[in-house]
């Protein structure tokens, strides 16, 4: 019987990996294709190789963008981690940016991502309160061919524009890096 439970959760654990690797193929696929624009930062690892930590434009959103519970958050820690839904507005050349970022699924036909929050933010800039969140998408690490990992960070470092990453968005929000333009 112990033998039994024991390969039941072993297969129980495949499964599920096979399950997300699955779902993240079917969305690399099948999904609507999006840019986001983006700035590069770390971009090598000793140990895993040469990628780049990508942050975006909508990471970070502004308290005017945020509706529903979200709009309540101030400083608040206990956000930390909560999942959220942005709602992305594409214009002619499929670059999306922010519409608003809600707690709330959107309703069927919105394009969104899913993210969840990584850190409240409030500050003073020239006199005037402001209010952020930062959000983690899922998408914040990209492995590249060896040895351009060291370009990529010599452009930072000229502050050359970097590209926009082209992003396979899911109907549920799931969103795949699927390369550059």
């Amino acid at each position: 019987m112990r033998k039994l439970l024991i390969i039941f959760v072993v297969a129980l654990q495949i499964l599920m990996l096979a399950f997300m690797a699955g779902q993240r193929e079917y969305v690399l696929r099948t999904g609507k294709t999006i840019y986001l624009r983006t700035v590069p930062v770390d971009p090598r690892d000793l140990f895993r190789g040469d990628y780049v930590t990508l942050r975006y434009e909508i990471s970070t959103i502004a308290e005017s963008h945020l509706r529903d519970e979200l709009s309540k958050i101030a400083n608040n820690d206990y956000m930390r981690d909560k999942k959220i839904y942005v709602v992305l507005k594409v214009d002619a050349n499929d670059v999306a940016d922010i519409l608003y970022a809600t707690d709330k699924k959107p309703q069927k036909g919105a394009i969104y991502i899913c993210g969840r929050i990584a850190y409240p933010t409030s500050g003073f800039m020239f006199g005037v309160e402001y209010k952020t969140i930062n959000v983690r998408y899922g998408i914040e690490a990209y492995f590249v061919e060896q040895g351009k990992g060291r370009q990529l960070e010599q452009r930072r470092r000229n502050n050359t524009p970097f590209r926009e990453a082209e992003i396979a968005l899911g109907s549920n929000g799931i969103a795949v890096i699927k390369g550059f333009r």
